[in-house]
């Protein structure tokens, strides 16, 4: 998943086809390209890969039944507040879903470009910059495994 590293970013519709025209042009024969986009932000995760989340400020570990019952909290129809929070674990400043420090990364946002199947590994940081380039903006990629 492509997302903006903004989640309150909205991409123009056409810059994110460009984008999947690239992936598309990348991918393997099995490979299947789509955009996303949404109202409210949108949870994308790691799928099997999501392993815990962390506090950004002091690196403890959210425990997945509170990162379970921020996530009900936050969410609103078919998406999320990203409303600020405290963290019991330290003096940190409040953080948002977005901010925790995944593993593996995950991020939320109004859109996105998916590629399945892709067989193309890791981006390079030349990909990255040809894809910020496209969208026009930063990006954060989820590698999803399902």
């Amino acid at each position: 998943m492509i997302i903006p590293a903004d989640p309150w970013l909205s991409v123009a519709s056409e810059r994110l086809e460009a984008a999947r025209v690239w992936l598309a042009d990348r991918g393997s024969d099995y490979s299947e390209t789509k955009l996303h986009i949404f109202d409210k932000p949108h949870f994308f995760d790691a799928g099997a890969s999501f392993l815990e989340a962390r506090c950004p400020p002091c690196r403890s570990m959210v425990s997945m039944e509170a990162w379970g019952c921020w996530m009900d909290e936050d969410s609103v129809g078919k998406g999320f507040r990203l409303k600020p929070k405290r963290l019991d674990c330290c003096d940190g400043p409040a953080v948002t879903l977005n901010e925790l420090k995944y593993e593996f990364h995950q991020a939320f946002g109004l859109c996105a470009v998916e590629g399945m199947n892709l067989d193309i590994g890791s981006f390079s940081y030349t990909d990255i910059k040809e894809l910020e380039s496209l969208i026009e903006t930063s990006i954060s990629i989820v590698y999803q495994h399902i």
